[in-house]
């Protein structure tokens, strides 16, 4: 994991690994996002998180999969990209 700072502030927080995992609690209700990926990718200014490669992000009963997902934090906006694999998957729970 590397750790970019600026002026004694994250800039962004990159992790690599076979799964590498980021969790956050993003609402009052402790609604939180659970993702996974060979590269993950939080940039904080723009308050986003990339993923990519096998990418994995579960929101409540809502699930994406892709080879690249652009997750906007503050908005909760999805971006999901197949690349060359092949597909996205996306299972949604209409209650959510």
């Amino acid at each position: 994991m590397t750790i970019d700072w600026l002026e004694g502030e994250v800039q962004r927080i990159t992790a690599n690994g076979d799964k590498a995992h980021f969790t956050r609690t993003i609402s009052k209700d402790n609604s939180s996002i659970d993702a996974r990926a060979h590269n993950i990718i939080y940039h904080r200014e723009l308050n986003q998180i990339e993923l990519q490669g096998m990418a994995f992000l579960r929101q409540g009963g809502s699930l994406f999969r892709g080879e690249k997902i652009l997750y906007d934090i503050g908005a909760g906006l999805v971006k999901a990209d197949s690349g060359m694999s092949g597909g996205v998957e996306f299972i949604w729970d209409p209650r959510e």
